[in-house]
């Protein structure tokens, strides 16, 4: 194909999610029916019928199937094609409008941060294949579609709420780390699927999107050090001959000294995110704890357990005036300049 200078190769619109179609064959409409799963309507600028998705019931699915393959449609999916007609492979066959975002300017974008850095809960976050399998969606059940990942030895069962676009269907394969549903990445199911590091480039990339924004620039190291306080706890799974406690969250480092320490069986344990109110709180040091929050309750609890404090951390030098245990004042200087 001859193609000319100014000629249009490409189009997006980013305003909508497309569904598009991976197969051949006319569109047949099930469970379309005009008044209770969709709204025509005419868009008053074109004097174009508009068709909508209104609604999804556990008897009425909304969906097209083309030859053997069927796409459910969501909950304000805009229908792109008429029914019977004739679809090729790669056809857009519906489109989901995107809904509108506030500019994110600093003040504007603080709350992002703030979500990010105290680990908050994600209203709608995106749902990410945990392994390579086959998938298969079972049918609505309670407004929730069940959707399980299967291989040879594992099953991974999702539950999905019934207005949101599954991006795979019956019988597809898919690789760990794919989207199944869009929405917003949750640091934990990075941290989850692909480890710590993964995890820590992620936080510190969505918190930097804020302040690249507005032309702000902030050099990376100062996020990477609030990221390794995030990410420096573990949840014991196994306390094995320990004296640790099954789901008790400790710092990496306590968690590897009592390991070491341990002459019989080891204890295990998997890498959490933490919150900066929750990593204050659990912190090794029961004086920089206490100087955050709930002071009378961690104070009365060191005391119960007879905690020794070895001021070995930054905060806790601080609030004694001692030297603070960074750059040339960390112990491991003194010793290398003493020799």
């Amino acid at each position: 194909m001859n193609v000319k200078a100014g000629d249009t190769i490409i189009s997006w619109d980013p305003y909508t999610i497309p569904i598009i179609s991976t197969n051949s064959g006319k569109a047949e409409f099930i469970h379309i029916t005009e008044g209770k799963t969709i709204r025509k309507r005419l868009d008053p600028e074109t004097g174009v019928e508009i068709t909508t998705v209104i609604a999804i019931t556990e008897e009425l699915i909304p969906r097209i199937r083309i030859d053997e393959r069927e796409y459910m449609l969501p909950i304000g999916a805009v229908l792109t094609v008429k029914e019977n007609a004739d679809v090729s492979e790669g056809t857009m066959i519906a489109k989901i409008p995107k809904k509108a975002t506030k500019t994110s300017d600093i003040t504007g974008g603080l709350p992002k941060v703030l979500q990010i850095l105290e680990n908050r809960e994600i209203k709608k976050s995106e749902i990410i294949a945990e392994i390579d399998g086959e998938v298969k969606v079972h049918p609505p059940k309670d407004n929730i579609i069940e959707l399980d990942i299967i291989d040879k030895c594992n099953k991974v069962e999702y539950k999905i709420p019934i207005e949101r676009q599954i991006n795979f269907y019956n019988g597809d394969r898919i690789k760990t780390g794919d989207i199944i549903c869009d929405g917003e990445i949750d640091a934990k199911d990075i941290l989850k699927i692909f480890g710590v590091e993964k995890a820590a480039l992620h936080i510190i990339n969505e918190v930097q999107k804020v302040y690249i924004s507005q032309g702000v620039s902030i050099n990376d190291r100062h996020f990477e050090v609030i990221t390794k306080k995030i990410l420096g706890f573990v949840k014991v799974t196994m306390a094995g001959d320990t004296e640790l406690v099954c789901d008790e969250i400790i710092t990496k480092d306590t968690f590897f000294k009592i390991n070491r320490d341990c002459k019989g069986k080891k204890a295990t344990a998997v890498p959490v995110v933490l919150g900066l109110a929750q990593v204050a709180k659990n912190s090794d040091s029961w004086l920089s704890a206490a100087s955050f929050e709930r002071t009378p309750s961690v104070l009365s609890s060191a005391a119960i357990k007879g905690l020794i404090d070895d001021i070995s951390g930054v905060k806790e030098n601080v609030i004694i005036g001692k030297k603070i245990p960074v750059g040339t004042g960390h112990p491991w200087y003194e010793k290398f300049q003493d020799t």
